[in-house]
Protein backbone atom coordinates (compact mmCIF):
# COMPACT_ATOMS: atom_id res chain seq x y z
CA UNK A 1 0.00 0.00 0.00
CA UNK A 2 1.13 3.60 -0.34
CA UNK A 3 1.34 3.95 3.46
CA UNK A 4 3.65 0.93 3.74
CA UNK A 5 5.81 2.25 0.94
CA UNK A 6 6.07 5.65 2.61
CA UNK A 7 6.94 4.02 5.96
CA UNK A 8 9.61 1.94 4.23
CA UNK A 9 11.15 4.99 2.56
CA UNK A 10 11.21 7.00 5.80
CA UNK A 11 12.84 4.14 7.65
CA UNK A 12 15.38 3.58 4.87
CA UNK A 13 16.30 7.29 4.94
CA UNK A 14 16.65 7.22 8.74
CA UNK A 15 18.90 4.15 8.49
CA UNK A 16 21.08 5.90 5.92
CA UNK A 17 21.41 8.95 8.19
CA UNK A 18 22.28 6.74 11.16
CA UNK A 19 24.96 5.02 9.13
CA UNK A 20 26.51 8.02 7.40
CA UNK A 21 26.16 10.99 9.76
CA UNK A 22 26.82 11.94 13.35
CA UNK A 23 23.36 13.49 13.67
CA UNK A 24 21.63 12.70 16.95
CA UNK A 25 18.66 10.36 16.90
CA UNK A 26 16.48 13.35 17.80
CA UNK A 27 17.79 15.28 14.79
CA UNK A 28 17.22 12.30 12.49
CA UNK A 29 13.68 11.85 13.81
CA UNK A 30 12.95 15.52 13.07
CA UNK A 31 14.59 15.28 9.62
CA UNK A 32 12.21 12.52 8.54
CA UNK A 33 9.14 14.17 10.06
CA UNK A 34 8.79 12.95 13.65
CA UNK A 35 8.36 15.41 16.49
CA UNK A 36 8.15 12.66 19.12
CA UNK A 37 11.49 10.85 19.59
CA UNK A 38 9.87 7.96 21.44
CA UNK A 39 7.42 7.32 18.62
CA UNK A 40 10.27 7.43 16.11
CA UNK A 41 12.23 4.82 18.10
CA UNK A 42 9.21 2.48 18.22
CA UNK A 43 8.53 3.10 14.53
CA UNK A 44 12.14 2.34 13.57
CA UNK A 45 12.24 -0.80 15.73
CA UNK A 46 9.00 -2.06 14.16
CA UNK A 47 10.37 -1.81 10.63
CA UNK A 48 14.04 -2.62 11.22
CA UNK A 49 13.86 -5.04 14.15
CA UNK A 50 16.48 -3.06 16.08
CA UNK A 51 16.58 0.31 17.84
CA UNK A 52 18.16 3.29 16.07
CA UNK A 53 20.99 3.31 18.61
CA UNK A 54 21.57 -0.41 18.16
CA UNK A 55 21.52 -0.02 14.38
CA UNK A 56 24.12 2.73 14.52
CA UNK A 57 26.34 0.66 16.82
CA UNK A 58 26.14 -2.39 14.54
CA UNK A 59 26.79 -0.37 11.40
CA UNK A 60 29.82 1.34 12.95
CA UNK A 61 31.49 -2.01 13.68
CA UNK A 62 34.05 -3.33 11.22
CA UNK A 63 32.30 -5.43 8.54
CA UNK A 64 33.81 -8.72 9.76
CA UNK A 65 32.32 -8.21 13.25
CA UNK A 66 28.77 -7.33 12.09
CA UNK A 67 27.82 -10.98 11.61
CA UNK A 68 28.41 -11.84 15.28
Amino acid sequence: TPMKYFAHMRTKHAAMLLKTTDMSITQIAAAIGFSDIYYFIKYFERYMGISPKGYREVMNRPADLRRQ
